[in-house]
């Protein structure tokens, strides 16, 4: 019985932390989402990288992890991809993702109006 009682109490303490998270979220521009994130990462020790005149995807920033050897992108609204060695397969795994981001938006809206409609 006890931990049935633990389980739940943390499944609502999870609901209660996420529930705070949205509503710091609220009101924010995609930019100040990315930013925090990117100075979160920063704080712990990662870096931002540098692909001269390309630019990461609206949204997304890639970023060098703490020890130096491997990349990683990470999304406004809190999400990170795997690492990777190359920063170039990250720069393109930034992308695909945009990509079916958008993907998924579109078939979202046209849900929509066809519900409506």
């Amino acid at each position: 019985m006890r931990r049935g009682n633990a389980v739940r109490k943390a499944a609502e303490t999870v609901r209660l932390m996420r529930e705070h998270q949205a509503s710091q979220d609220r009101g924010r521009t995609i930019g100040e989402k990315l930013t925090a994130l990117i100075e979160e990462n920063l704080g712990l020790g990662c870096h931002r990288v540098n692909l001269g005149n390309v630019r990461p995807p609206a949204g997304y920033e890639i970023m060098l992890n703490p020890d130096g050897d491997h990349f990683f992108w990470v999304c406004f609204d809190g999400r990170e991809s795997v690492i990777h060695w190359d920063r170039w397969a990250t720069l393109r795994g930034a992308n695909a993702d945009a990509e079916r981001r958008e993907a998924a938006a579109a078939s979202q809206m046209f849900e929509d109006e066809i519900i409506e409609g």
